[in-house]
């Protein structure tokens, strides 16, 4: 952006609907525009087209006779412009301005932008403009959508979006939902670069724009016309596309795994390129899905909740502000959600995690609690999740039963940060492992610390253990330990069974060939590696080749994606019955394993003299499905805090 824009903010004149003043630099005055004298009243601006200074008019209207207008969606970014300063009581960010600047010189135009609009030092005006922010969007004329200024990789990757585009549109006409393999043959024969063509990667670059993360993004273009052409994105001032084209390529591009195909390619070529999970586009389909069923609201906002926690707000009370205008009319009236500027983000999560455990009669909730100093927001209650980090999924798998068919027991009260639950104290922790695996980590070495510490505990040693599984045959049962601890480690679950296969034990010793031998050498090496390897432990030459087949390679992938999923942010521990568990990165010898009435997984609540801490919950093998209750139905009612 020039300077010239911004020096002429500085200068500029911002007309209301019954005065004109003149700003003075630096000075920070009241926010221009006149109260909202209704409920359902909004403001609108219009930009001078013509004049060189930077003007603004206000216009005060209720949304129900509302003219035309067009309300930009763009990404709210730090610092303001210039750090820190206001202008006549407006905030302006880098990327609102090139915004507006883009836009402002189209004439007999009508905007709505939120940081204008609405009065953000004004939390009353600032939840009630909230509140209505999906009829706003529903409004709209059109909605633009400002991706931010052209850079070297835009004109590659919208060249690509436009091929991905007809392509999916192609599919979708022919009704064609077969599976494309990303290769340079299918490539070609369909018209589009080859993989190592850069064009590429300048996609992913652009679809991992800051953009793509923004939290109140979700609302707005979720709550836009239906019309394909009702969104309108920009990407600088030479590329327009349509919303809804644009992210059915996108789309296109991740149901045939050729995103994920394309990063893999690029890692082994050691090409850093991020790696991109959940995104708006993914999230609006979501949304645009569940508003159409027949979930209950609490399963709405549950998924709701675990789906945008990796999203960005520049206030972390949007993170649950923003669901508000998600959820259909009749749920909005269950109160779960009221935005509030009033109270802090701590008091917010609070209540609506209470009112969604007791009101959805579940806990599974608990099991997106984060129980390491990674807190962003103070005086969080213990079992309350901080929803400004990004979650991970816990152990409540929808088929474990840990509290077998014992009801759902809780108690919460309205702005209290006590939760009680009636827990079986079944078992306690007495050794944990002293390396636990961190989100984004290599899960090799901290799964093999975790190996080494099952075979001591099961009287071998690591060497030993390994000796007996690479002698064994498919149908052996293995040493001591060995399938308890391969069944903790991916969580009794894959291919689709639970408990799973016993055959499946095979497949972990395969991926214990494939993945510890590769993390002494290269592909190219494998071969000589694993003849070394032979000849070292005494086998007979071929004897690993099951282990390290193409068919094994497979099966070590799929193992290694599992274990992924199941260990990330765990620490392996041993309890004092001997038996094995995964569980919060928080846990220490000494901790109490319960069974909560009415819970799925295991949970961990650590006792202190007048309440208990909430760390997190965890699974263990042989207690997942209802063989640790009390045949009693003995439990005591604890309070977490």
């Amino acid at each position: 952006m020039d300077s010239a824009l911004e020096n002429s903010i500085c200068r500029s004149r911002y007309v209301t609907s019954s005065q004109t003043e003149t700003a003075t630099a630096g000075t920070p005055e009241p926010y221009p525009g006149l109260p909202l004298q209704y409920p359902d009243s909004i403001r609108l601006i219009a930009f001078d087209p013509v004049a060189k200074a930077f003007r603004v008019t206000f216009i005060n209207v209720r949304l129900s006779d509302a003219p035309q207008y067009v309300a930009l969606s763009y990404t709210w970014d730090q610092p303001l412009v210039p750090a820190g300063q206001r202008f006549r009581g407006l905030r302006f960010s880098h990327t609102l301005l090139d915004a507006i600047e883009q836009f402002r010189h189209i004439s007999a135009c009508l905007w709505w932008i939120d940081a204008l609009c609405i009065n953000q030092d004004d939390p009353v005006e600032k939840a009630g403009q909230v509140r209505m922010m999906r009829t706003i969007c529903e409004t709209a004329y059109n909605i633009y959508v400002w991706l931010g200024p052209e850079d070297a990789d835009s004109e590659p990757a919208i060249n690509l979006m436009r091929k991905l585009q007809h392509f999916a549109a192609q599919r979708l006409i022919d009704k064609d939902d077969t599976s494309i393999e990303f290769s340079d043959k299918e490539l070609r024969k369909r018209g589009f670069p080859l993989k190592e063509d850069p064009s590429w990667i300048s996609l992913l670059k652009t679809i991992d724009r800051p953009y793509f993360r923004r939290m109140w993004v979700i609302q707005e273009l979720a709550a836009g016309k239906e019309s394909k052409d009702s969104v309108s994105a920009f990407l600088g001032n030479r590329y327009c596309l349509s919303w809804y084209l644009m992210a059915l390529s996108i789309q296109c591009f991740r149901e045939l795994r050729w995103q994920t195909q394309l990063q893999l390619t690029l890692s082994m070529r050691r090409v850093r390129a991020t790696w991109i999970t959940d995104d708006v586009i993914n999230v609006i389909w979501t949304v645009r899905a569940f508003q159409s069923n027949d979930l209950s609201i609490y399963e709405k906002l549950h998924i709701y909740l675990e789906s945008f926690r990796a999203f960005q707000t520049s206030d972390p009370r949007d993170k649950i502000n923003a669901l508000y205008g998600l959820i259909t009319a009749k749920d909005q009236k269950s109160c779960i959600i009221m935005p509030d500027y009033s109270v802090p983000a701590s008091d917010i999560y609070r209540d609506v995690t209470g009112k969604m455990i007791i009101g959805a009669r579940s806990f599974e909730l608990l099991s997106t609690v984060n129980a390491i100093p990674q807190h962003q927001i103070p005086n969080l209650p213990s079992w309350v999740p901080d929803y400004s980090t990004r979650s991970f999924q816990g152990h409540n798998r929808p088929y474990y039963k840990a509290s077998g068919v014992a009801p759902f027991v809780a108690s919460w009260s309205p702005g209290s940060n006590a939760l009680q639950a009636h827990a079986a104290f079944v078992d306690e922790v007495t050794r944990v492992s002293d390396l636990p695996r961190s989100r984004g980590d290599d899960n090799k070495a901290p799964f093999l610390a975790w190996l080494s510490m099952a075979a001591e505990v099961c009287s071998s040693n690591l060497f030993i253990w390994m000796m007996h599984l690479f002698r064994l045959e498919p149908d052996d049962e293995g040493p001591k330990g060995y399938e308890q601890f391969w069944r903790t480690a991916c969580g009794n679950a894959g291919f689709n069974h639970y408990p799973v296969l016993t055959e499946y034990g095979w497949i972990f010793r395969k991926a214990l060939v494939h993945g510890f031998l590769n993390l002494l050498g290269d592909q190219d090496e494998l071969v000589d590696l694993i003849s070394n390897f032979e000849r070292l432990m005494g086998f007979p030459d071929g004897h690993l080749g099951n282990f390290a087949s193409a068919d094994g390679a497979d099966d070590s992938m799929h193992f290694w994606n599992i274990l992924n999923e199941i260990t990330s942010m765990r620490t392996f521990f041993y309890t004092k019955s001997g038996r094995m568990g995964l569980g919060p990165l928080s846990l220490q010898p000494g901790d109490q394993i319960a069974i909560f009435s009415g819970g799925r997984p295991i949970y961990f609540p650590r006792e202190h003299e007048e309440y208990h801490e909430f760390l997190g919950d965890g699974c263990i093998h042989g207690l997942m499905n209802g063989e640790g209750v009390p045949e009693n139905g003995q439990s005591t009612e604890i309070q977490l805090r």
